[in-house]
């Protein structure tokens, strides 16, 4: 078993982060730590679980946006998975990478090699959302998120949610967003999955 390793290499610029923010928008929590400590490094000690048949479903999507919001805001983030189902693997790789996978070590290389910052995020206009997705190279789409359910559902979900708390707002909504794997279903939980881009990389056009 390959140990998380999350020795500081620059302590000032360093975060390590054990525990969940108690309440709250987490791309909200992100934003102000990176404001008040400038880190360009954090590091998540508890490894993700994420799978059909994990119990604490919920609370492993919440650590699933902790990764998402902070890749939003540009911070290198070192974490690690004790497991994730094969099949989730593919709507993963617009994430930071993970230091390994225990279940399936081999996998960690191949998301490296694919990974690229902008491969699926999302972005504001006015009364309406633009979703880009590219994890799939062959497939490219872009979704506009401009039909008031469609976008209430997607932004509801960006915050790890029972899915019976979504199905009512706008269940055809929610169910074209789960088929296009916008929004990621798992035991009765759900989240939305393409970071918000906050800022732009240089060069622009990689996006």
């Amino acid at each position: 078993m390959t140990a998380l390793i999350c020795e500081p290499i620059r302590p000032r610029h360093f975060v390590l982060i054990d525990t969940l923010p108690e309440a709250g928008p987490i791309l909200e929590y992100a934003e102000t730590l990176c404001t008040a400590q400038a880190p360009r490094e954090v590091c998540l000690t508890r490894k993700l679980n994420l799978g059909r048949a994990v119990a604490n479903v919920g609370e492993q999507l919440r650590w699933l946006e902790l990764i998402r919001d902070f890749t939003s805001c540009g911070v290198h983030i070192r974490w690690s998975a004790q497991h994730i189902d094969l099949e989730l693997l593919p709507l993963l790789h617009h994430l930071a990478p993970p230091q390994v996978i225990e279940n399936t070590p081999d996998s960690v290389r191949v998301w490296r090699k694919n990974h690229f910052f902008g491969m699926f995020y999302w972005r504001l206009g006015p009364g309406f959302a633009t979703v880009v997705d590219k994890r799939d190279p062959e497939l490219g789409s872009e979704f506009v998120l401009d039909d008031p359910e469609m976008y209430t559902v997607f932004d509801q979900a960006r915050q790890a949610s029972p899915r019976e708390s979504l199905e009512p707002v706008a269940p055809e909504a929610l169910a074209r967003l789960e088929s296009e794997k916008i929004i990621l279903t798992l035991s009765g939980w759900s989240v939305s999955l393409p970071y918000r881009m906050t800022h732009w990389p240089v060069p622009y056009t990689s996006v």
